[in-house]
């Protein structure tokens, strides 16, 4: 079971599990090239993969229920589930987190 909405909190948390994997650390830049330098060694760490997934089930724990009937271990549920399965649910958290409106032409 989905949430049919969610409000502006739970959409910042989800957005913040997004930016949660990009870490910089500027405290011992001392000049604006050591900044540079820390900016792109932290540009190399970043696996868009590992951000996405972790996006994806961010939402997911924010808007999904229950699945299965039950709201234990969802996540790992669903990873255990077909590729088909998580896909769907995937889309249909989608929807909720984008409100499911259709973009003016």
């Amino acid at each position: 079971m989905l949430k049919t909405y969610i409000n502006a909190r739970e959409f910042n948390e989800i957005k913040k599990s997004f930016l949660a994997a990009i870490k910089i650390d500027l405290a011992d830049a001392t000049s604006e090239k050591a900044a540079q330098e820390a900016i792109s060694e932290a540009a190399k760490q970043i696996s868009l993969a590992d951000i996405s997934e972790a996006n994806e089930q961010a939402a997911i724990k924010a808007i999904a229920q229950s699945y299965d009937g039950s709201p234990e271990s969802i996540i790992e549920r669903l990873l255990d589930a077909s590729p088909e399965e998580y896909n769907f649910v995937s889309r249909e958290v989608q929807k909720v987190q984008t409100g499911g409106f259709k973009t003016a032409k």
